[in-house]
C-alpha cells in the first residue's frame, strides 16, 4: 500500500459578527467587565487587610522595647519586668 499525502483541510474565515449577535457581545462585555470589577474590589479589601496586617506585627514587634504603653481608656499601662 502507498501513502498518498493528503492536502490540509482548510478552515473557513467568518467574521465574529456573523457568529454573535451585537446584543450578546455587549452583554458579554458587560459581563466581564463586572467580574473585573468584583475582582478589583476583592483585591483592594485583601491589599486593607494586608497592610493592617504589617501594621499590627511591626506593632507586637516593638512593644517589648518600650517600657510605657498607651491604652485605649486615655491612661498609660506601666511595664515592670523587675523580679525581685
Amino acid at each position: 500500500m502507498i501513502a498518498v499525502m493528503e492536502e490540509p483541510v482548510k478552515g473557513e474565515v467568518r467574521r465574529l459578527a456573523d457568529i454573535f449577535s451585537t446584543d450578546d457581545t455587549e452583554r458579554a462585555s458587560l459581563h466581564v467587565k463586572s467580574a473585573i470589577d468584583s475582582q478589583k474590589h476583592t483585591l483592594r479589601t485583601l491589599q486593607g487587610f494586608a497592610n493592617e496586617n504589617e501594621e499590627l506585627i511591626k506593632l507586637v514587634e516593638n512593644l517589648p522595647n518600650k517600657v510605657s504603653h498607651n491604652i485605649m481608656v486615655s491612661k498609660q499601662l506601666l511595664h515592670n519586668s523587675i523580679c525581685e
